[in-house]
């Protein structure tokens, strides 16, 4: 019984974080970082919806970064190039950093503007650019 005692213990010690390969940032990146990053990639989503992807960047915290932002409304790349640059100025961190639901090795930070109702995440360690931050928001 002693030993059932102690393992249970000794689990509930080692539980959540400690079975992340990855350990929890410091920080998210913050938005004025973000804004200083050019975008690696704007894809078409839809006939008048943009995606736009930051690789990997440290974004000065300790950690390497995915970032994107979603549901960018435009009619061209170079509009929602444009957009995607503007909606830094109303956005803020939602939400992080917090271990990702899907990958336990992973910790991610959710942003999202007020005003355009632009949405994006970051993610570390760095996924593949044609990971799509859709995930993150639901």
């Amino acid at each position: 019984m002693k030993s059932i005692i102690a393992f249970s213990t000794l689990f509930l010690m080692l539980s959540g974080n400690a079975y992340c390969e990855t350990p929890e940032p410091e920080k998210c990146p913050a938005v004025a970082e973000l804004a200083k990053v050019g975008f690696d990639v704007v894809k078409a989503t839809g006939a008048t919806e943009w995606e736009v992807i930051i690789r990997k960047n440290q974004f000065n915290t300790n950690e390497e970064w995915s970032f994107g932002l979603m549901r960018i409304k435009a009619v061209s790349e170079r509009e929602a190039r444009a957009k995607a640059a503007d909606s830094f100025n109303s956005m803020i961190i939602f939400d992080g950093p917090s271990q990702s639901s899907r990958d336990n090795n992973e910790w991610t930070c959710l942003y999202g503007s007020q005003v355009d109702h632009t949405i994006g995440g970051a993610v570390t360690p760095p996924r593949d650019w044609e990971f799509t931050y859709r995930n993150l928001a639901k």
